[in-house]
């Protein structure tokens, strides 16, 4: 990594972002790369989809930008993607038009390299991990400020190290970071204590529609339509971890939470236990993620949708 930034030479335009509707991974990540280009001179400017969560926390992200005309584009520029597992999803799409380079660090394992630079690895729990993995190799020393994000991002992808993303090494790494001086509760604590009323309330608006099928694979159904969205206020970082908190049924092997953005405009989110993969079932919506944690855009009807993703649940083989 440092190797490919230093040929550029620190006069070099980089532009960092994430994906749309960022998570704590991705701007976790963004901190962390911001931070350490900024020390060797580079110029960096970050920019990131509000509202930005983890802000009050999370270093190296408050002097983001939000809004993509506050950007300076008047000379190249190299784009520098963190946590997107495709070129579409980087937000806001229109800096990649200007742009010289694209270079992508990435955990996602359908990842397709899409940059001119790749630093991909699904066996890593999180991008945050990657940046610690790449850093370690560069800094004897690495600051405090750069543990804390890696570990926030690492602990929120792997859910308070809950699911199968959570390995022996995702173990090792996390322990070196708090031997180094990071304070687990106090990072869990900002993490995971986060939600507001408004997440209560799209929790609400969940439990209303959900639907438990006792069958093989058992599954949990929910769907938020747009009148619930627009009665209650609800924004798409309200429904932040709500999926997560359906996945806690102790019955249910995958989970799908629907929410219409706008009239047969519709957001998904899947989970499922280790035994099965649902990455296909995103795929079959051109979405994509993990195996057992993806996503999805769907347009049509909620009968339209309903019915697909029954069928591509019914067709999971366990593994």
């Amino acid at each position: 990594m440092l190797r490919f930034f230093s040929s550029l030479g620190s006069s070099t335009s980089l532009v960092l972002c994430t994906h749309e509707n960022p998570d704590i991974d991705g701007v976790s990540s963004l901190g962390v790369l911001s931070q350490w280009l900024a020390s060797y001179g580079f110029s960096v400017q970050s920019i990131i989809q509000p509202p930005i969560p983890g802000v009050q926390y999370l270093h190296g992200v408050s002097t983001s930008l939000t809004d993509p005309s506050q950007l300076n584009l008047s000379q190249p520029h190299i784009v520098v993607s963190l946590d997107c597992a495709t070129l579409q999803r980087i937000w806001p799409q229109s800096i990649l038009s200007s742009a010289s380079m694209c270079v992508n660090f990435d955990h996602h394992i359908d990842n397709p390299f899409f940059g001119d630079q790749n630093y991909v690895d699904p066996t890593l729990s999180s991008t945050a991990e990657l940046m610690y993995v790449e850093i370690k190799k560069i800094e004897p020393v690495i600051p405090l400020t750069l543990l804390e994000n890696c570990y926030a991002g690492l602990l929120f992808d792997t859910g308070g190290f809950r699911y199968s993303n959570t390995t022996a090494t995702t173990l090792q790494h996390a322990t070196e970071m708090v031997q180094a001086g990071v304070c687990p509760a106090l990072v869990a604590q900002r993490v995971f204590q986060s939600y507001s009323s408004q997440t209560f309330q799209a929790l609400q608006c969940s439990l209303q529609n959900c639907i438990y099928e006792k069958q093989t694979p058992s599954y949990i159904f929910t769907h938020v339509s747009y009148s619930m969205v627009q009665e209650y206020h609800l924004a798409p970082h309200d429904f932040e971890g709500v999926v997560d908190i359906l996945r806690l049924h102790q019955n249910a092997d995958i989970i799908v939470l629907v929410r219409e953005l706008g009239p047969n405009q519709w957001k998904g989110s899947i989970r499922s236990i280790e035994k099965y993969s649902i990455l296909a079932v995103a795929h079959s919506f051109s979405g994509g993620g993990h195996h057992n944690a993806a996503g999805f855009s769907f347009q049509g009807t909620y009968e339209e949708l309903h019915t697909k993703i029954l069928s591509q649940i019914n067709s999971i083989a366990p593994h």
